[in-house]
């Protein structure tokens, strides 16, 4: 775990590889009532990892692993880890543009049973993210802020501010310029006073565009410089926006200032949406991603 706490993810794999054979073994002994509890602990925190790492179909094996030894346990007393499987498996589905909605209702459904206040108040988040994902932003946005009003009276600081950039982003997407800045600046905020770099990182990016897009080049540079490096480093970026977002935000910016940085942010740009959409398998899903990714046509991306 502790490499996972410090982002060193080999590391992390390393320890939890370690672990898995014994914490398996002591599921299959049952010494004690919890002992299988570990077993599908570890799968889900590896699960996780291979989101960071783009891995989706081996986060999908774990999550279906963690969530097929949680409902094995009697008497429902792994509920709280069925809920979390079917959460993995959800995002793996909106990750990979499927059908997420037997697991968002799974989610829901086992959250209800045990009041789980904010994971079940994380459906219309999920929900919204499924609707981007088919264009839908104007859906998005209502699902969005749904979330955030459920979130908020669950005093979810962490949930609230990744629901509150993703509906900034949104309502860029529909050139809602005046909203989409007020949710970004109070993302902005709640990620500053949580100490989240990556999140307060995505959200000076969205700003910069943004005030680009107002006619406001240079005060859109001034925002992003300090990202810029990061950028355009193969460092992980806030995980939550459709991949390529935050580089097709940037180059926007780049571009208007004629800034000679722009052509390098654009490949970074392409290279991420086009890694993703190698792993989608549904041609269809895989042609509607690349024409509903960020400057799609200004990228140039075929299916």
């Amino acid at each position: 775990m502790a490499g996972n706490q410090r982002g060193d993810l080999p590391a992390a794999r390393q320890y939890i590889d370690g672990a898995l054979p014994h914490a398996t073994k002591a599921a299959q002994r049952m010494l004690r009532p919890t002992d299988d509890l570990y077993a599908i602990s570890l799968r889900l925190v590896a699960t996780g990892m291979h989101f960071q790492a783009r891995d989706y179909d081996a986060a999908r094996t774990l999550a279906n692993e963690a969530l097929h030894a949680a409902l094995a346990a009697p008497h429902q007393r792994h509920l709280r880890s069925v809920c979390s499987a079917h959460e993995c498996l959800a995002l793996c589905a909106l990750f990979m543009h499927e059908d997420s909605t037997q697991h968002i209702d799974a989610m829901v459904a086992a959250a209800r049973t045990m009041g789980l206040t904010v994971m079940v108040s994380s459906g219309p988040y999920l929900r919204g993210r499924a609707a981007i994902n088919h264009g839908r932003y104007e859906a998005a946005c209502s699902l969005f802020v749904e979330a955030q009003a459920r979130l908020s009276a669950a005093k979810s600081r962490q949930h609230w501010a990744d629901c509150t950039l993703i509906l900034g982003w949104t309502l860029l997407r529909l050139d809602k310029l005046g909203e989409g800045v007020t949710a970004l600046r109070s993302a902005l905020d709640e990620f500053d006073a949580l100490d989240d770099p990556l999140g307060s990182a995505a959200a000076r990016t969205l700003l910069a565009d943004a005030r680009c897009r107002s006619g406001e080049s240079a005060r859109a540079m001034e925002t992003l410089e300090a990202e810029i490096a990061t950028l355009l480093s193969d460092v992980l970026l806030w995980d939550a926006l459709p991949r390529g977002a935050q580089r097709a935000a940037a180059w926007r910016v780049l571009q208007a200032s004629r800034d000679p940085r722009a052509p390098l942010m654009r490949e970074q740009a392409i290279r991420d949406i086009q890694t993703d959409a190698a792993q989608v398998r549904d041609a269809s899903a895989r042609a509607r991603m690349l024409a509903g990714a960020p400057d799609s046509v200004a990228l140039r991306l075929e299916a």
